[in-house]
């Protein structure tokens, strides 16, 4: 690793040197991510190594410069893909937007808007008059990569208002996006219109229709564009690398529908009362239209970036019910569309492009979904009426019904049996142990990504968490409390390889921590309805694993397990009576003797 991360690598000045190498660490990665258990190096000892000052300046200098080929683009575009699966912690978030990561990864998706034809009109008149002008990119060779790049920025801004407020004033992404200023009264004569307004946290509700917004169609609680009676804006389907501007660059594709918009200018009379600082980045109707014209990977992409930004309070508060009609129905259709497609290659040991994309949508959707919908009715409502509850759950099912399909590899051998001459060799000569299938690996994320979905959607109503109920799915969530689960369907198939010549297939041995911590979850949801509490979960014996929990060695699983068991032992619950070895009290009291919260003596 030391030798491909080197100086010598990444910045040698050929760039099929640092391509060949970016290759390799990518390779690696994902050779990381089905690694055995007993593996000395996982995703995290991996991001520790290559998340470090030296090798990260190395990474942001080819971020940063001009692809000028594609061997240039296609560095960017692993990079991004490396950051995507590596930054898990938030240490490493701290160290890539410290490095200068994010910017560069900003400057990225500004190339995309640039070269689409998506920059404001006037932006580069007010962004040299602010002296941005130079953050203005070029756009790319090609037009790939889009999904890459939003990901590692998704990874990046996760649950940091701080992080996603330095993707917003991001010196490309303001030239690119100002704002326009529409304030009148004694505030203009000190914010002229030439001046860009920097976007506000927790933004009010605009009074007159923003340019952006002619990218989207008009929802019952959005303002009317003005001129623009059907709703829908008329933007041109002309391709931006058909109709170049005077200066080179594609033409605004927001020109045509300048028409229907009042300029800022004329708007200052009737916006005398609107704070500076309280306005919306254009950034976010733009990635609205994304999810919404994109496809595959870019829609999920552009949404976790969007729901970084919605949740960190830099939207208008009226996109809340517009982003339950606009965004949460694509994101269940491309769920729906993928987990459908998923059918043609369940007995297929093999993982193709395609299907990696697939799984890619299906492991990462639902936590996109949950993410975005939680504590948000309208969003919840929307969701459920788009029949999010029924997908959710029957992909938690297959997660746990589906047999894997059979691996049947072995290393070939001249030699005959290719096991056997195997281990004739020297040890230093052999491979080491053999990593998970890429099927079981996938479907431990399905589990957590869905069962975080299911309690997103069992926050507030009633009736969601009978829906979900009524998907006979809380034996398969209870069955996620647990580190080794089985159902009968495994237990027959085993029964039936055993002691034959095929290879035995490759099982969910194990739920890792994070499943169990959002099956937890998805319980104390569901205990929030005092008949479910009453009725399913007492004849599932919900309270057993539960109390297991309680002694977990993992901390988090025990802060889990703790919320979750105050609901299940309110007074009015048949479980606070329940019989164990030992009681729901004694556990808890020797888990606060254990930590730090009583003071000394």
């Amino acid at each position: 690793m030391p030798a491909i991360l080197s100086e010598s690598c990444l910045q040698n000045e050929h760039p099929e040197i640092v391509l060949a190498a970016l290759r390799v660490l990518k390779d690696f990665t994902v050779a990381t991510i089905s690694a055995s258990a007993s593996s000395p190096i996982n995703l995290t000892s991996l991001a520790d190594t290559v998340f470090t000052d030296g090798y990260l300046e190395s990474l942001r200098l080819i971020l940063s410069r001009r692809a000028s080929n594609r061997d240039d683009e296609a560095q960017i575009t692993i990079i991004a893909s490396i950051i995507r699966t590596l930054c898990l912690e938030e240490r490493h978030r701290t160290v890539l937007v410290d490095s200068g990561i994010l910017d560069a990864l900003a400057t990225r998706i500004a190339t995309f808007a640039v070269a689409e034809g998506y920059v404001l009109p006037k932006a580069e008149v007010r962004a040299r008059i602010e002296g941005l002008g130079e953050y203005i990119p070029e756009p790319p060779i090609t037009a790939g990569g889009l999904d890459e790049v939003l990901g590692a920025v998704a990874a990046i801004i996760s649950e940091s208002p701080y992080r996603v407020g330095k993707l917003v004033y991001s010196p490309s992404i303001l030239a690119i996006f100002p704002n326009f200023n529409n304030n009148g009264g004694s505030q203009y004569a000190k914010s002229p219109p030439e001046f860009i307004v920097l976007p506000g946290l927790r933004p009010s509700r605009p009074k007159e229709p923003e340019i952006m917004d002619l990218l989207l169609p008009r929802t019952p609680f959005y303002p009317r564009v003005i001129g623009n009676p059907g709703g829908f804006s008329s933007i041109g389907t002309q391709s931006s690398r058909e109709s170049p501007s005077a200066n080179g660059r594609p033409s605004s594709k927001l020109q045509t529908s300048l028409v229907s918009w009042t300029p800022p200018e004329e708007n200052m009379a009737r916006n005398a009362d609107v704070d500076a600082t309280e306005v919306e980045s254009p950034l976010i109707p733009w990635l609205i239209h994304l999810v919404r014209t994109r496809h595959g990977g870019e829609v999920l992409t552009a949404a976790a970036v969007l729901t970084s930004l919605f949740k960190a309070g830099f939207a208008y508060k009226v996109r809340e019910a517009s982003m339950g009609l606009l965004v949460v129905p694509v994101l269940i259709g491309l769920l729906e569309d993928a987990e459908s497609k998923m059918k043609e290659s369940e007995n297929s040991n093999w993982v193709s492009r395609d299907l990696k994309a697939r799984l890619d949508i299906i492991g990462e959707t639902p936590s996109v979904l949950a993410r975005l919908i939680t504590d948000s009715e309208p969003m919840q409502k929307a969701a459920v009426e788009c029949g999010a509850i029924k997908i959710v759950c029957k992909l938690l099912k297959n997660s746990y019904d589906t047999p894997l399909a059979v691996a049947e590899s072995r290393p070939w051998s001249p030699m005959g049996d290719g096991v056997d001459a195997a281990r004739s060799l020297p040890s230093e000569c052999q491979l080491g142990e053999e990593g998970e299938q890429a099927h079981l690996i996938h479907r431990r994320r399905v589990r957590e990504a869905t069962l975080r979905a299911l309690g997103a959607l069992a926050t507030f109503k009633e009736d969601y968490r009978k829906a979900i109920v009524d998907q006979d799915v809380v034996t398969y969530i209870l069955s996620s409390l647990s580190q080794s689960p089985g159902n009968s369907k495994q237990k027959d198939q085993d029964m039936q390889y055993r002691g034959s010549s095929k290879s035995k297939p490759l099982l969910p041995k194990q739920n890792p921590v994070s499943v169990i911590i959002a099956a937890c979850y998805a319980v104390r949801m569901l205990s929030r309805s005092v008949n479910i509490l009453r009725t399913v979960l007492v004849d599932h014996s919900a309270s057993e694993p539960l109390f297991r929990l309680l002694r977990h060695p993992n901390v988090n699983v025990q802060n889990a397990a703790t919320a979750c068991v105050c609901n299940l032992v309110t007074e009015f619950s048949p479980m606070r009576e329940v019989s164990t070895p030992v009681s729901p009290l004694s556990l808890l009291q020797s888990i606060l003797l254990t930590t730090d919260f009583l003071a000394p003596g």
